[in-house]
């Protein structure tokens, strides 16, 4: 699932961290990871709680013009649309959306990271016409919301690995955009490591 993503991904992190130049397929991935970056959830949404949502509004303006120009670094933003990512509202767990059974930050952000990662991954297979390798995402991603929210105590072995892919993948990614723009957010490094974190209980759910 999403290999050839995470193929393009190291080839142009280690492309970038060569200075070379990359080619018109890497360089639009590239810009449609930044532009799906940049308008990832706006500092209003209704997935946010409190205390993320104060974060969140304190780096919005500097990360999302931030994102903006690395893409343009790289292709022609105009060549791909605009990502659109769920609102909670869109999910009907037991009558209720999935962020009335979450309240702390831990349990906010692994519960926006298993529907917007997996939004994410897809919108940008989309941009590039790569084949995202999922036979039923819908139920990835609801599996994933009951399992973060606690209504599930394990995830199918499909999903599971799906899941901790995607924690896997982003980790990675973060940290070497990070390291190889010189990024230096808070925000950023708590969500790596979150996500380090989560896609080793993942592991350990289905070993």
């Amino acid at each position: 699932d999403f290999e050839e993503v995470n193929r393009l991904k190291l080839s142009i992190t280690e492309k970038l961290d060569r200075s070379e130049e990359l080619s018109r397929k890497e360089g639009l991935f590239l810009t449609a990871i930044f532009v799906g970056d940049a308008e990832w959830l706006g500092p209003n949404s209704e997935w946010y709680n409190r205390s993320l949502r104060y974060a969140i509004q304190l780096a919005d303006g500097f990360v999302h013009h931030q994102w903006y120009g690395i893409a343009e670094e790289y292709g022609d933003v105009s060549k791909v649309s605009l990502p659109g990512f769920s609102e909670p509202e869109s999910f009907d767990i037991n009558g209720k959306p999935p962020t009335f059974y979450t309240s702390g930050l831990r349990q906010r952000v692994d519960l926006i990271a298993s529907v917007t990662q997996l939004e994410w991954c897809i919108y940008v297979c989309d941009q590039v016409d790569i084949d995202n390798g999922l036979e039923n995402p819908d139920k990835v991603m609801m599996d994933g919301i009951k399992y973060f929210i606690g209504e599930k105590e394990s995830l199918p072995e499909n999903s599971a690995r799906v899941h901790r892919m995607l924690f896997l993948s982003d980790k990675k990614w973060l940290k070497d955009v990070r390291e190889l723009f010189d990024i230096r957010s808070l925000i950023m490094y708590y969500f790596e490591r979150r996500f380090d974190a989560k896609s080793k209980e993942l592991e350990k759910l289905n070993s």
